[in-house]
């Protein structure tokens, strides 16, 4: 028992720190404990910084993405203008009119017509007959 009773004040005198001045290794690794802190703090502003950046970039990216999607397509590949210089004009070829006949599986049929005629070629012939 009287063992037992000195091997328990041993213990909290090595783990109970003392009253006095901290030892030279306590106070050391404190400055060390306080600079990483300082360290991390700066790091978290720069961070905080560089978020606030990729927030706006990510805003500015986003945005000129729907302007692109939304663009007309450019005819035959090439580059559309923001601001034409030429006068709007009617397109000198003619709006294709679709063929007016019915298919044996009574769809209406999918050519284009003869100019100035309701009928495909095909069909034009089979009228004829």
């Amino acid at each position: 028992m009287r063992k037992r009773a000195c091997l328990a004040a041993i213990c909290l005198l090595v783990l109970l720190p003392a009253q006095g001045d901290p030892p030279a290794a306590v106070s050391e690794e404190l400055q060390v404990t306080e600079r990483s802190l300082a360290e991390l703090q700066s790091m978290k502003s720069e961070l905080q910084a560089i978020e606030a950046r990729l927030d706006a970039l990510i805003a500015s990216l986003s945005e000129r993405r729907g302007q692109l999607q939304n663009a007309k397509p450019a005819p035959f590949g090439g580059i559309v203008s923001p601001v034409s210089s030429a006068p709007d004009r009617p397109d000198a070829k003619p709006a294709a009119v679709r063929c007016a006949a019915l298919t044996k599986e009574g769809l209406r049929c999918t050519r284009a017509a003869l100019p100035g005629q309701r009928y495909c070629r095909q069909h034009a012939l089979a009228k004829q007959k």
